[in-house]
């Protein structure tokens, strides 16, 4: 889930938190910034109005300061984005639970998978000025590594258009990072799982284009390539073809990052309140994950994106390169480097984030210019970005976003089960979107609901083992840990059952058992 450089119209200061707002004008000199009264106004309404996704009548809003310290988040930063022009920034709560010092507009988080789409940009705008070919077979390309030729790769080839749209077979989903006192691998290093890197190789362990697969590995070869085919380092390229055009001016993949960008960073803090230090990725600068920017920044990006493919600016992308970003491909939601979330007749796109420490998210209107970019420095922090993001669409009308209300909860459920039998592939009652729900309440402390959602969730998708692990998990969190085992082993049956519908959450094969060893039981 990004355009321009700031210059305050207006400060307000909320004595809740230490913070800093400012409502900021837009790049477009038609469009006039929001009075710092308006700003003001809205402000205070979002801070007040944090809601769950689904919003039952009885229950009242939250304040951002009390869901923080609910979820132990320190800091947060919120850029909102109106009329394709930063409305307001605001930062709080402090960049280091240890030490203080209060997040600012100008403070810099770890952006994590916003790192792709901004790699994204780099490669469409290559390949518009004709140095690459999105549907060329990406070892042409390559020059100092070779993606392991296999099966799989026989008749159809990993190309970039399939690594932007998750679609290349490529393994690794993600990466951990290296803490400070760890040594921190080459690119080539990560890709053949050499130490130090502690990761495994990326490979090709399925045909290119069959299915979609979210694989960070895929995203790291891609990498690879652009500074093969350039001779310049990722940090370079971003430099030129992203944040110099957009005025980004608080964003870099340079590692170590230049003093005067270090000197604004947050810390990361886990769970449970430990600050992080190092957890960098590659030398030089990761495109999966190694960006540092600030949701400002992050607006200005996703403004210039929906500009863009409206045929509005030119100065990023060019208008058919923009509407390969935000239109799904033959990957279903996945576009080139951003996700789709269509909503009825409207669409959005976005990309959420999350290293240890650290999670953000950023979600534009795909026609109409409004989003919100959101980060944190908390390892709970996507709960507490999905009540943020809640607030903001109900107090600026997301068509078709705010959440829906219902009178009682037996209300929700009964919904669900009569829009189950109208239309079985409704957003709302998909694997997906029950389980995030579930684990929002879950976060929320709200035991009951949380089991009777993830309990539908395995009715209504009784083959997937991800929904009875989330139900266990569940169970476990209220404290039930004899129905929580019995859970896990049925996850874990279902699982060997099912292994082809379950690809997706093979990696449970070696979470369960080791969780079920934790509760001192067996597999059977």
């Amino acid at each position: 889930m990004e355009d321009e450089m700031k210059r305050s119209a207006a400060c307000v200061v909320s004595l809740c938190l230490l913070s800093s707002a400012c409502a900021a004008e837009r790049d477009d000199a038609s469009r006039s910034a929001p009075s710092a009264q308006d700003a003001s106004s809205h402000i205070e309404r979002v801070e007040k109005g944090l809601v769950p996704s689904t919003i039952i009548e009885a229950d009242d809003p939250w304040r951002i300061e009390d869901r923080m310290q609910h979820y132990g988040v320190p800091g947060v930063a919120i850029a909102v984005v109106e009329d394709f022009g930063i409305a307001w920034v605001k930062g709080y709560g402090v960049v280091d639970a240890g030490k203080g010092g209060p997040v600012t507009e100008e403070t810099l988080f770890q952006a994590a998978s916003i790192s792709k789409p901004v790699t994204a940009v780099i490669a469409l705008r290559l390949a518009e000025r004709g140095l690459l070919d999105l549907d060329e077979d990406v070892n042409a390309l390559l020059r100092s590594w070779k993606v392991p030729e296999i099966g799989f790769t026989r008749e159809r080839k990993v190309t970039i258009r399939r690594i932007l749209n998750h679609t290349a077979g490529t393994t690794v989903h993600g990466f951990r990072g290296y803490a400070e006192d760890e040594p921190v691998p080459t690119i080539l290093d990560v890709l053949d799982g050499k130490p130090p890197s502690n990761s495994d190789a990326v490979r090709v362990d399925k045909v290119p284009g069959e299915s979609f697969r979210y694989s960070g590995g895929g995203t790291t070869i891609l990498q690879l390539l652009l500074e093969d085919v350039t001779g310049r380092p990722l940090a370079d390229l971003a430099d030129e073809f992203v944040f110099a055009p957009l005025g980004m001016a608080q964003s870099s993949f340079e590692n170590p990052l230049p003093p005067a960008l270090e000197a604004e960073t947050s810390k990361g803090h886990l769970t449970d309140g430990t600050v992080i230090t190092g957890f960098t990725f590659l030398q030089g600068g990761s495109s999966c994950c190694g960006l540092w920017t600030t949701p400002a920044d992050l607006a200005r990006l996703g403004i210039e994106i929906s500009r863009a493919y409206r045929g509005e600016s030119d100065r990023m992308l060019s208008r058919e390169s923009a509407s390969l970003m935000v239109s799904p491909s033959a990957a279903g939601s996945a576009g080139l480097g951003m996700f789709i979330d269509q909503r009825g007749e409207e669409r959005y796109f976005y990309h959420g984030g999350g290293n240890v420490g650290f999670k953000c998210v950023l979600i534009m209107h795909r026609d109409e210019g409004y989003g919100t970019a959101v980060m944190t420095n908390g390892d709970r922090g996507n709960s507490l970005i999905q009540e943020i993001v809640n607030s903001i669409a109900r107090e600026y009308g997301w068509a078709d976003y705010p959440p829906e209300t219902f009178e009682t909860f037996d209300e929700l459920i009964l919904f669900y089960r009569e829009l189950r039998e109208r239309d079985p592939g409704a957003e709302e009652i998909t694997e997906g979107s029950l389980n995030r729900y579930g684990y929002e309440l879950l976060g929320e402390g709200a035991y009951d609901r949380a089991i009777a959602i993830l309990t539908l969730n395995t009715e209504f998708h009784p083959e997937s083992a991800n929904c009875w692990d989330s139900l266990a998990e569940a169970y476990l969190t209220q404290g039930d840990r004899e129905r929580a085992i019995e859970l896990y082993r049925k996850a874990l049956g279902i699982l060997r059952a099912h292994p082809e519908a379950n690809e997706p959450y093979r990696g449970l094969g070696e979470s369960i058992p080791r969780r079920l060893r934790e509760l001192g039981a067996g597999t059977e």
